[in-house]
């Protein structure tokens, strides 16, 4: 056998060889692709609403509370209230000796009607007139104080919340809130903000807002003091093109969903809006009734919405529309 002969039949087994490996490769890419997009879910585009919503922390809190102190410093002589007794306007409370013995005898009464959820002395010790604020816990919860008696009425409950600096700006009055707390589980309240204090707070550069918000009903199970969670929604948005959040997928920066047309599915760039806990509003890209992947899958695509052997992701014809659906093996 000369030479030439040997070279050829060594040429056609190479190409041969090389032929088999790549059919397999293939055939292994097209086996790889059509197990991962089995019983794949499909939805369709329809219209319905947004609710943005962002969360915050609180505790419960009276809307009416007052911190009161003596004028002058002396000896507590006459205490007339004790702790969790209900008290009227103008009712007298404690009366003082004062230390500088040129003045007469001090008298404290009440501003409000209320409660008397905080003392803080008894008969005969010397009281001061210096105003700390002290965290303390009394028979009607957690308080902070900083007189020398607390007088709060507990028929007029709110949520005092801390918000973010970031968050802010999407706070107004009248805005509404869903509320939970950890002692009470299984129950929801609603309620409204009703004021935002202007001036912030510093805590190690950490810088939030206190804001309040009421209870629409139901604040007879709460207690002073109560942590609370707070959602508060915002950007409402109704009769808008929305997709379940899990048919979206990010790819280099460019928001993807796989639409199916005709049997097969294909990834579709689109552009979108609000966005809440289960769907995101899409404003262009897609149109109602299209019929979109959603759930858990693998976007094997590549940019040109091909697969790796070249052709158009076939869809499966096996479910109906808007259930589980499964993908044929690629053409």
């Amino acid at each position: 056998m000369n030479k030439k002969v040997l070279f050829s039949i060594i040429g056609i087994i190479i190409i041969a060889g090389g032929a088999l490996f790549g059919y397999r490769m293939l055939s292994s890419d097209s086996e790889s692709e059509s197990s991962n997009d089995n019983n794949l879910e499909t939805k369709e585009v329809k219209r319905g609403s947004v609710n943005s919503s962002f969360s915050a922390t609180g505790i419960v809190v009276s809307a009416n509370q007052v911190d009161l102190n003596f004028d002058n410093p002396g000896e507590l002589e006459d205490l007339k209230v004790t702790l969790n007794e209900k008290v009227g306007e103008y009712q007298d409370l404690a009366s003082l000796d004062p230390t500088d013995t040129r003045l007469g005898w001090e008298v404290l009464e009440s501003p409000i009607d209320g409660t008397v959820i905080y003392i803080g002395g008894k008969e005969g010790e010397k009281i001061s007139t210096t105003n700390n604020s002290t965290s303390t816990t009394t028979m009607a919860g957690q308080i902070q104080t900083s007189g020398f008696m607390t007088i709060a009425d507990l028929s007029d409950l709110q949520i005092e919340m801390s918000i973010d600096q970031n968050d802010i700006s999407k706070v107004s009055k009248g805005q509404k809130v869903k509320i939970t707390l950890d002692a009470i589980e299984d129950k929801e309240f609603s309620g409204k903000v009703v004021s935002i204090d202007p001036i912030p707070a510093n805590d190690q550069n950490v810088i939030t807002y206190t804001a309040h918000a009421s209870i629409d009903k139901g604040a007879s199970s709460l207690r002073l003091g109560m942590s609370a969670d707070i959602e508060l929604e915002y950007g409402k948005k109704d009769d808008v093109l929305i997709v379940p959040n899990d048919a979206i997928r990010d790819r280099n920066g460019r928001k993807m969903v796989m639409t199916v047309v005709d049997g097969r599915a294909r990834p579709v760039e689109v552009q979108i809006g609000k966005a809440d806990d289960n769907n995101t509003e899409i404003t262009e890209g897609l149109k109602e009734g299209d019929e979109i992947v959603s759930g858990s899958f693998n976007m094997q695509q590549g940019s040109n919405g091909q697969n790796r052997s070249g052709s158009m992701m076939p869809f499966g014809r096996g479910g109906s529309r808007g259930g589980s659906r499964s993908f044929g093996p690629p053409h």
